[in-house]
């Protein structure tokens, strides 16, 4: 249970000195006009809590957290110092050691989740580490399983009483794939080329030399998200996860918000029983991977990440940028294009979509300022009085179906929607 692991952790840091240390060399690095105020508050909300005393602790953490919070939505997101996100950890550590003290776990979860979201990483990522524990609690809570066994070494859990098998998993599954496919019907000048299984030198002279997109098939066989992502697998280890979720049709219409949710309310409400009339709702460009690794084991980086055209060494994991795409029937990435080389593979579910090389760029009409990456283009239904030009752009199409991957050169646009629900994965590298 999440109590049984705090007070273990507990003991083992006071044992090590390792929040004294930890704290030490914050104090060091926080230079602000409340860096003595802020800073003696989280020493006393950390002895508070390394002596058990957690309800004292919960006043003396809520105020660093609230202090904290303010700072980190001064101005833009990328001018925030670290000092702000590494307080952020912090503190909501401490408030959800406190919540968990108290059996208060789905308070906790959420405040692990924003403190993995907006925080930065502290004491060896344990906070990844208590939030697979106190998710999978709580999921072994919801279904009324037995006990649950979390192997952190792993990353992963299982009810002791309870398996889902590769079958159970594959019949679920089915049900999402039976669901209609619009017919769309692609002239064959504008067909994306396939090939099947490219080496790796095929791979680099012929597509990514020459800015070449394909549909790569037979690279996913081995995944296994493949044949075991299933709205209910994604509800049964990641449900009571806080994700960032997009409401609207596309993020260029004035009326795009971005709302906090759990992961199996962004289900239930969005894809499995969506309200009429209500915001179309998408997790879209998510470092899910990085939020609930468990889910990472599902599938595996691509050999072709690491090649790269500049003539330098080749990449690494830590160079591939791996971002979750899941949503219902209908959402909307708008024309675009990106910087980086991109495998778009598509796991669940299928996607339409257009590419248009650089030189078409011209005829695109990009937004001005920060969105010059995206086109005011409808590519559906172009409204060619306002923008005429868009009539003489090229594209090439396809629809891209589970298994397979789309390679996207790097300031290649695009436009993708999903024709049923959809569970894409993108990977970018330089």
């Amino acid at each position: 249970m999440a109590q049984r692991h705090i007070v273990k952790s507990l003991d083992d840091w006071t044992k090590s000195g390792t929040i004294e240390k930890a704290l030490r060399e914050l104090d060091n690095d926080f230079k602000h006009v409340y860096a003595n105020t802020i800073m003696e508050r989280l020493q006393t909300a950390w002895s508070l809590c390394l002596a058990k005393k957690f309800t004292d602790a919960m006043s003396d953490s809520s105020v660093v957290q609230d202090i904290v919070w303010e700072q980190l939505h001064c101005g833009d997101w990328k001018d925030v110092p670290v000092i702000w996100r590494t307080l952020y950890s912090h503190s909501s550590l401490l408030v959800s050691l406190c919540y968990i003290s108290n059996g208060e776990l789905t308070k906790a979860m959420l405040g692990l989740d924003k403190a993995l979201l907006m925080g930065s990483p502290i004491l060896d990522n344990y906070i990844e580490e208590l939030a697979a524990h106190v998710s999978s609690e709580i999921s072994c809570n919801e279904t009324g399983g037995g006990v649950l066994a979390y192997d952190s070494a792993n990353q992963k859990s299982l009810h002791l009483d309870e398996k889902v098998t590769h079958d159970d998993c594959l019949v679920k599954r089915l049900k999402l794939e039976i669901s209609p496919v619009d017919k769309i019907r692609i002239p064959d000048k504008k067909m994306i080329e396939r090939v099947k299984s490219p080496s790796l030198n095929d791979f680099l002279l012929n597509y990514m030399l020459k800015d070449q997109p394909a549909i790569l098939t037979h690279c996913m066989d081995h995944w296994p998200a493949c044949s075991k992502w299933s709205l209910d697998y994604l509800k049964k280890v990641a449900g009571p996860r806080t994700v960032p979720v997009e409401l609207g049709s596309r993020y260029t219409d004035d009326n795009w918000s971005q709302q906090l949710m759990t992961i199996k309310m962004f289900i239930e409400r969005h894809i499995e029983n969506p309200v009429s009339g209500a915001p179309v709702g998408y997790l879209a460009q998510h470092t899910l991977f990085d939020q609930i690794p468990v889910l990472l084991k599902d599938i595996v980086i691509p050999d072709y990440c690491y090649l790269t055209t500049s003539g330098s060494d080749g990449a690494d994991d830590s160079d591939v940028k791996i971002n979750a795409w899941l949503g219902p029937t209908g959402t909307v990435s708008p024309l675009h294009h990106d910087p980086e080389h991109n495998l778009l593979s598509q796991v669940v579910g299928s996607k339409y979509i257009k590419l248009y090389s650089t030189d078409q760029t011209k005829y695109l009409y990009p937004f001005d300022g920060i969105m010059s990456n995206t086109s005011q283009v409808d590519a559906e239904h172009p409204n060619l009085k306002e923008f005429p030009q868009f009539a003489r752009a090229v594209c090439s199409e396809c629809t891209l179906l589970p298994g397979q991957m789309l390679y996207i050169p790097p300031k290649c646009w695009h436009f993708v929607r999903s024709l049923e629900t959809s569970f894409s994965v993108s990977m970018w590298w330089s």
